[in-house]
C-alpha cells in the first residue's frame, strides 16, 4: 500500500508541478472500494463463525458510575489493533475500520486523497480504558490509515480509570485466586 502512495506523489503534471488530482482521486476510490469489499467479506465470515465483527459501544460498556476518574494522557502513537470501540459511530465502521455504508464515502475519499497528497493529518481523539481505546473523533482517519497499511496512528488520549473487571476481561474465579478457600 505504501508503494501506491509513493507512486501517486510522483505523478505530477508537467506544466504546473502539482499532483494529477484525477489520478489521486481514482487511487483513493480504489482504496475505498477495496476496504468496502474487504468489509463485506469479513461480515460474511463473521456470520458464518458467529463471531461479531463490530466496534464496542463505549456508552453501553460503561455507565458514568463505573468511571472513577478521567485525565489527559497526552499525544502518542497507538496501535490501531488496540482500538476496539467507539463513542458513537457503531453503524459506520466495523471492528477492522472497514466502512459499512456509502454515507462514509465522501469523507473517506477526501481524507485518502489528502493523504496521497502528503497532507499531514491531525491526531485522532481516543479514550483509553485499560489497555484498549475507543474512538471519540477520527474514525475516517483510522480507516484510511489502515487502508494504507499503517499499524499505528497518532492520538490525543483521554484516560478513563474505571472499576474492574472491564467488560472484555474475564473475571478470575475465586477458586483460581485462592484454591485453598474453596
Amino acid at each position: 500500500m505504501f508503494q501506491m502512495m509513493n507512486l501517486s506523489q510522483q505523478n505530477f503534471s508537467q506544466d504546473y508541478g502539482r499532483p494529477d488530482c484525477s489520478s489521486l482521486a481514482s487511487q483513493a476510490l480504489k482504496l475505498y472500494r477495496n476496504r468496502m469489499s474487504t468489509g463485506k467479506l469479513q461480515r460474511i465470515w463473521s456470520k458464518i463463525r458467529r463471531h461479531p465483527n463490530r466496534l464496542l459501544d463505549l456508552n453501553s460498556q460503561f455507565t458514568r458510575s463505573k468511571v472513577r476518574s478521567q485525565h489527559y494522557g497526552g499525544v502518542k502513537p497507538v496501535l490501531i489493533n488496540q482500538i476496539i470501540g467507539t463513542e458513537g459511530r457503531l453503524n459506520d465502521f466495523d471492528a477492522s475500520f472497514n466502512p459499512l455504508n456509502e454515507k462514509t464515502r465522501d469523507r473517506w475519499l477526501s481524507i485518502a486523497t489528502a493523504r496521497l497528497l502528503g497532507t499531514a493529518m491531525p491526531a485522532v481523539e481516543l479514550i483509553q480504558v485499560g489497555d484498549f481505546y475507543f474512538v471519540r473523533d477520527g474514525h475516517h482517519r483510522i480507516s484510511v490509515a489502515r487502508a494504507f497499511g499503517e499499524e499505528a496512528i497518532d492520538a490525543e488520549i483521554t484516560i478513563w480509570d474505571v472499576n474492574r473487571p472491564l467488560p472484555w476481561e474475564k473475571e478470575t474465579p475465586m477458586a483460581q485466586l485462592c484454591p485453598e478457600a474453596v
